[in-house]
């Protein structure tokens, strides 16, 4: 019986192994077949590799990524993965067949270096859109920055009429090492900044440089253990329990539906102001009850609009910049019901 289920799982692997290649054969085939026809047409050719995940826009990304390639005369193949090592593949047969140019929304913020420098030694231009890598290995990053991400926060200083305590919260996976850090931002006549030396995440811009008329008056770096996924809850508890403020905003959506839990199962803490980056599906329940008051997410179809128009700027010898802010969109329970519906079309 254990021989005969052996051979079952190795037969199912065979199986898999054979069609993974099959695959990977199939997509260069698809490239030259597709290079053939760009080129008759004097197309430029772009490969657009994003992530296939129910947090990612993906057919806003598609239906604007092909109009800016009718817009600007650049056919582009678009690729749906579930992995990185699935859009590393692809990055790698994008450079052995020559494409003209690489949208990449990478599914994790390090490991694409290799394949990365690989293109830029064929001179193959490369946008990033909407996650940030840590790496210098492409041309432009398009995707929310740090003048979008100050207006997400402000509008927690808004909502307490700028007289409220407001906490920030960020936590980052860098190079295999997690980050969580918090601070916590109170009314004052004189802004003073707190110490932002040596922060990891995007909690260190307000910390050197408060919103006009606030203050730092806490800052909290979080080991790695506290910073896990099994400590989350406990340690931001512990912020909410003991810095009290009147508005929190979260930079990463994994502490924003942390602060949801927490707001809804302590009665205390219901009246707090919340706002964070997040996914509409998981949150919509959380905004339609008020425990969250906005959700933050990325213009991930304009990136990918403008990113098709900066590869083709690019590969005629143009200089584009190195960072561009996208902007965000911020959803509330007046307009959740209209994003809704938009993201199921």
């Amino acid at each position: 019986m254990i021989k005969r289920s052996q051979q079952i799982i190795l037969s199912l692997l065979l199986i898999c192994a054979l069609y993974a290649a099959s695959l990977i054969t199939s997509t260069y085939q698809y490239f030259q077949a597709d290079a053939e026809a760009a080129l008759s047409g004097g197309k430029r050719r772009i490969v657009a590799i994003i992530p296939d995940s129910g947090n990612v826009d993906v057919d806003g990304i598609r239906q604007e990524a092909e109009a800016a390639g009718s817009r600007y005369g650049a056919f582009v193949e678009i690729y749906e993965t579930s992995t990185k090592e699935e859009q590393l593949r692809v990055i790698q047969i994008a450079k052995d067949s020559s494409v003209d140019g690489v949208l990449l929304y990478p599914m994790e913020s390090t490991g694409y270096d290799l394949e990365l420098a690989a293109c830029r030694r064929r001179e193959i231009p490369i946008v990033v859109i909407s996650r940030r890598l840590n790496s210098s290995q492409f041309d432009t990053f398009i995707g929310s920055a740090v003048n979008s991400e100050r207006m997400a926060a402000l509008s927690c200083i808004s909502a307490t009429d700028g007289t409220g305590r407001v906490l920030l919260v960020d936590r980052l996976n860098s190079g295999g090492q997690l980050y969580m850090e918090a601070a916590v931002l109170e009314p004052s006549e004189i802004t003073t900044p707190g110490p932002g030396e040596g922060l990891k995440t995007k909690i260190a811009n307000l910390v050197n440089t408060p919103f006009e008329g606030y203050r730092v008056v806490d800052v909290t770096v979080m080991d790695e253990k506290q910073s896990s996924s099994s400590s989350m809850h406990n340690e931001v508890w512990n912020l909410l329990e003991t810095q009290r403020p009147d508005a929190v905003f979260s930079y990463d959506e994994d502490l924003t539906n942390v602060i949801a839990a927490c707001l809804t199962s302590e009665a205390g803490l219901r009246e707090i102001y919340a706002v964070g980056y997040g996914d509409l599906q998981e949150c919509a329940e959380h905004l339609r009850s008020g425990t969250l008051d906005g959700l933050v997410q990325q213009n991930e179809a304009y990136s990918a609009s403008l990113a098709v128009r900066y590869l083709v700027e690019l590969r005629k010898g143009s200089v584009m910049p190195a960072s561009v802010d996208s902007g965000i969109a911020l959803i509330s329970a007046d307009n959740m019901e209209r994003m809704l519906t938009g993201n199921e079309k």
